[in-house]
């Protein structure tokens, strides 16, 4: 089973007909699709039709799932070798702290134990669609997690723009990394296991799981 509704090119996104899309969506959704769901999708369509037009290049994906928290991010769009993470919160007026954390929580989670993730910067960016504009200080932590952005919508290629202007990685596939696989590095057990044989911190954060999945 795919872990995303939705996957294309850029070029076959903005090429398919709404109803198309929405086929799609519909098809791989294994929960009964509701009104409230189908005027969602619809709405994030239409908005990133227009905002990505201007782009020749990148990859777009629904609602994909993260397994290890049973979640799924709304939209995550991959360009210039960067993950952007939209969290859409259609008819918000407001930027809500949850809806940051909620985000810092898909960038966090894809970063520690999506394999394809570890060493990729990934943008968290929410999308508050009657909020007023807001003005974003683009910065990175440490780990190469962009500090959340903000994005009434209107704004969203500008935002995409500025950050790819500031940052450049190597080109991702976009099917090797829909379909990564989970591998934390390093694993909650062998941390808790290295801190109560008695190593420091120091210790911990050098172990290495590279060799195990998540299982």
């Amino acid at each position: 089973m795919n872990r995303y509704y939705y996957s294309a090119s850029i070029g076959i996104f903005l090429a398919q007909t709404e109803n198309e899309i929405l086929g799609e969506l519909s098809r791989n959704n294994p929960f009964g699709l509701d009104e409230t769901q189908k005027n969602a999708w619809m709405y994030q369509m239409r908005l990133l039709k227009t905002q990505l037009s201007s782009f020749s290049e990148g990859s777009i994906i629904f609602e994909y799932t993260i397994p290890r928290i049973g979640k799924r991010i709304d939209n995550v769009f991959i360009m210039n070798g960067l993950i952007f993470l939209l969290e859409f919160k259609v008819g918000d007026s407001v930027y809500h702290n949850y809806a940051a954390e909620q985000v810092m929580d898909y960038a966090l989670d894809l970063k520690n134990f999506h394999k394809e993730s570890h060493n990729k910067i990934i943008v968290p960016i929410v999308v508050a669609t009657r909020a007023d504009r807001k003005e974003n200080y683009i910065s990175q932590y440490s780990d190469g997690i962009i500090k959340p952005l903000f994005s009434n919508g209107g704004n969203l290629s500008e935002i995409i723009k500025k950050v790819c202007c500031l940052y450049k990685d190597k080109p991702i596939f976009i099917e090797q990394w829909a379909n990564s696989g989970y591998m934390p590095t390093p694993t909650i057990i062998e941390a808790a296991q290295a801190l109560y044989s008695g190593n420091s911190v120091t210790d911990i954060s050098r172990s290495d799981s590279g060799h195990l999945n998540l299982s």
